[in-house]
């Protein structure tokens, strides 16, 4: 997790001006995937820099489950 966290931080900034460049709605392929990456990128963030561990410390079995796919 961290080291997937290392290798996106200093590319986040460039991933999302990439992404903006088209509508939401129209995103080719290649921006779709760089989006996802993206989307990890946050979901690992909190981890990685609050927590220092890959699960909530003290909370039993917190969890984050995705229900459905995000719409791109």
């Amino acid at each position: 997790m961290r080291e997937f966290y290392e290798a996106m931080f200093p590319r986040v900034d460039a991933a999302l001006e990439y992404c903006d460049r088209v509508p939401l709605g129209d995103l080719p392929e290649d921006a779709r995937n760089l989006l996802s990456l993206v989307l990890s990128f946050v979901m690992v963030s909190f981890p990685v820099e609050v927590w220092n561990a890959p699960r909530i410390p003290d909370a039993g079995d917190a969890t984050l489950s995705r229900v459905v796919s995000p719409v791109f």
